[in-house]
């Protein structure tokens, strides 16, 4: 009849791994707004279909958009749910014939808007406006101890490549200029599902936002990071106070650094604190570092003078533009620094895709030959990474890997039912056509 269908949603896993995690969906429930329930928007029923055409577990969250506020036509929902290696998970997002309470997690998100504190079964935030830091904890340990999560800007009259003959201060990015403190906090989720909270650290002239999220069973502190940045000769620095001894990813493999002064690092980097103590990050901007009393800080941006190779202060030559100024996105996540971090790297790097499918191609008599939920393929052991997955010259597949370990191992990879052996000698990188 005049009922509306459901919108359709395939998600899609490009790694050779199983991905947990938040699956964000949002679209309109029919082709105009739901007049029935004008000035009820919160009243609406909504519904997901999961892979086996059951009801999922959901939170409903803040649509992206602000128009028509006191009409339901549109909704964005979050679930938790697992998506097969190189391969789907089909959902259907509707508007349900009544609304039907649904099981929370065992262990639900909670956000004590007063206190400013974020949990999970896994971790907890604390901010709190007028400090200097972050507070996390771990399994009720504080990660960076009473220091806590901090930003500073550091002073960096140091031309575009730094110092042209190696000058130590040059590598010693040390003298902080000023450190940021919070100032406001709010909050934009609660929910037994997901719980975010939006922070504010700010100087005299620069600030940056952090949208904190932790989702239940999911033992990740995901932050979406929004810096509006306008300085002159400086440094911005995120510092974590777990210990100054790390492990780096580089290309091609690993690499374990003390202090010694600025150095590079890949998309994740592992903290080795005291008593075998790790803490994890994972990032999608961040690849510069240093170490020093006991802190482990990585930069985020820099605002020197374009292709200038001279020592000057901010107030010098103040019409000459500065790199990196303006607004900058990115994102980060903290882990407990075990064997998922390059993987939450990887995810972080390439997220799963969520793509609208296009009614017609799944009216109800018109399924294809795959299932709801199904994999191409997949790799049995987490200490190879896939590089690659491409057509060859002959057009038959070709798969680049890459033994992560510093010793010989024996893997198998599947695709499209069939098992795939290999031999790996340390650290080894090899291509095979499938």
């Amino acid at each position: 009849g005049d009922r509306p269908t459901g919108v359709p949603y395939l998600v899609f896993n490009p790694h050779p791994f199983p991905v947990r995690g938040p699956i964000e969906i949002e679209n309109c429930l029919d082709h105009r707004p739901l007049f029935q329930y004008k000035d009820r928007i919160n009243q609406v029923p909504v519904d997901v279909l999961g892979p086996d055409g059951q009801r999922m577990p959901l939170q409903i969250v803040a649509t992206e958009h602000s128009a028509i506020r006191d009409h339901a036509w549109r909704k964005r929902i979050v679930m938790v749910d697992e998506v097969p290696a190189l391969g789907w998970s089909f959902y259907e997002l509707r508007l349900a014939d009544k609304d039907e309470p649904q099981s929370p997690p065992a262990s639900p998100v909670t956000v004590d808007a007063d206190g400013g504190a974020l949990a999970n079964a896994d971790y907890r935030v604390v901010a709190k406006p007028g400090d200097e830091a972050l507070r996390i904890e771990h399994h009720g340990r504080n990660i960076f101890g009473e220091d806590g999560l901090r930003f500073a800007v550091f002073e960096d009259g140091w031309g575009s490549w730094g110092g042209m003959n190696e000058e130590p201060d040059s590598i010693d990015i040390s003298k902080q200029r000023e450190a940021w403190r919070i100032v406001a906090v709010d909050v934009l989720e609660t929910g037994p599902w997901r719980g975010v909270v939006w922070v504010r650290f700010a100087g005299a002239n620069s600030c940056i936002d952090l949208t904190i999220r932790l989702v239940a069973g999911v033992e990740v502190v995901d932050i979406s990071a929004r810096v509006f940045w306008n300085e002159r000769c400086a440094r911005l620095k995120m510092i974590l106070p777990a210990g100054e001894d790390a492990e780096f990813d580089v290309p091609g493999t690993t690499v374990r650094r003390g202090p010694q002064g600025e150095v590079p690092g890949g998309r994740w980097v592992r903290i080795h604190g005291k008593d075998s103590q790790t803490v994890g990050l994972a990032s999608d901007f961040i690849y510069n570092f240093d170490a020093k009393d006991g802190c482990l800080r990585a930069t985020l941006l820099r605002a020197t003078r374009f292709a200038d190779d001279a020592v000057l202060k901010p107030e010098d030559e103040r019409w000459r533009p500065a790199t990196d100024r303006g607004e900058h996105r990115f994102r980060f996540r903290l882990t407990p620094g075990g064997e998922e971090l390059p993987r939450e790297a990887q995810v972080l790097a390439a997220p799963l895709i969520v793509q609208n499918v296009i009614p017609a191609t799944v009216l109800p008599g018109q399924a294809g030959p795959l299932p709801r939920r199904g994999s191409l393929g997949g790799l049995a052991s987490q200490d190879v990474e896939l590089l690659a997955l491409k057509p060859g010259d002959d057009g038959r597949p070709v798969a680049r890997l890459r033994n992560t370990l510093d010793k010989p191992q024996d893997i198998a990879l599947n695709w499209l039912g069939q098992r795939h052996a290999l031999s790996l000698t340390a650290g080894q990188i090899a291509t095979i056509r499938l």
